[in-house]
């Protein structure tokens, strides 16, 4: 594992304004000259691939990224990152959130996130932001495992999804000429893909024009429930949950072949009492 220096952390910063953008890396390298600025993104798909291929120590974030956005991109992260077992893994980054958009704030700064800067940044608050992650270097290099914050992010995650809405009974799907009217206690389980979802049944697969991040609200939570970021299962469908020789725990599911996989974010769900 690589050695980190708690006191010259290598860091990412991801704005779409590039102006911001370096601003915001003025200000940080004033106050912290150690810091070693290694990345400089402008999408969170662009931020995401980053932090995946390179030993981010610190991860600024806007919130509003096109790709996806400051949330999306720490959610992605933690999903995939290696388990500590894994001869890759490298602790994972302190995130803080820069926006305009105060909204969430609390939640961000309480749950998830080292410190949530609102812009224009000034260099009085980022004397606040550089102290906290300079503290939280050290215990981060001491802890070395992510798992500490998975359900701090997953409950930021749900605080700040869409507001719920009325509870849906029936998935339309068009298939050439035909219009599919699924029970949705008939659905075992949804897949996102690109910009739709597949619908898997007990008798068939059919595709719908949606994002989980709208459809989940609409679906009763006491049935449902997410998986990973790109999955959905109906847990009256859930026989089990293995773990594979990798790490990776997976569902078996009645009447599907498929098996999908329960990120570390949700795995707290099928964990035996």
């Amino acid at each position: 594992m690589t050695d980190i220096s708690p006191l010259s952390p290598s860091v990412l910063l991801a704005d779409d304004e590039p102006l911001l953008l370096e601003a915001l890396e003025d200000e940080l390298k004033s106050l912290w000259p150690e810091v070693d600025v290694v990345s400089r993104s402008q999408s969170g798909t662009q931020a995401i691939r980053e932090i995946q291929t390179r030993k981010i120590d610190i991860a600024f974030l806007d919130i509003q990224m096109p790709g996806a956005n400051g949330l999306e991109v720490v959610q992605t992260i933690v999903e995939d990152w290696p388990e500590v077992s894994d001869p890759e893994y490298y602790p994972l980054p302190l995130f803080v959130f820069v926006t305009a958009f105060t909204e969430h704030a609390i939640e961000a700064f309480e749950l998830a996130a080292v410190d949530y800067v609102v812009k224009p940044v000034t260099a009085k608050r980022m004397v606040d932001t550089v102290e906290r992650l300079k503290l939280q270097m050290g215990s981060r290099v001491l802890a070395q495992a992510p798992e500490a914050i998975n359900d701090k992010i997953v409950k930021l995650l749900t605080t700040t999804s869409e507001e719920p809405g009325e509870k849906i009974q029936t998935i339309r799907a068009t298939v050439g000429d035909q219009v599919y009217l699924i029970p949705v206690e008939d659905v075992i389980l949804f897949e996102a893909s690109d910009k739709y979802i597949e619908v898997h049944t007990a008798n068939r697969s059919v595709v719908i024009r949606e994002s989980l991040r709208a459809l989940l609200p609409q679906l009763d939570d006491a049935t449902f429930t997410q998986i990973h970021r790109k999955s959905i299962v109906n847990l009256k469908w859930v026989e089990a949950a293995t773990k594979d020789p990798d790490g990776k725990v997976r569902l078996e599911l009645n009447n599907s072949e498929r098996r999908p996989i329960v990120s570390r974010l949700y795995r707290h769900l099928f964990q035996g009492r």
